[in-house]
């Protein structure tokens, strides 16, 4: 648990639940990052002294799907 993190609470399905490691904020940038990975993706969150500070992406592409020309058309 993070010294510094006052209890904060999220609303999941009408219950409430106390946060005990994340903030709302990070949880929004969670979101983010598992949108940017599109179909195929890792999302890895990397804690140094029990705090989240780095969200780490890998976007993966389907060898069997690829066209020439796929991998460097895509934004994000």
């Amino acid at each position: 648990m993070i010294s510094d993190n006052p209890t904060q609470t999220i609303s999941v399905d009408g219950k409430d639940h106390r946060l005990k490691f994340l903030r709302p904020k990070q949880i929004v940038m969670i979101d983010e990052a598992l949108a940017a990975i599109h179909d195929f993706g890792e999302i890895r969150l990397v804690v140094e002294k029990n705090r989240l500070r780095f969200i780490v992406t890998q976007k993966s592409f389907d060898a069997l799907k690829w066209q020439p020309g796929s991998i460097s058309d895509v934004s994000g």
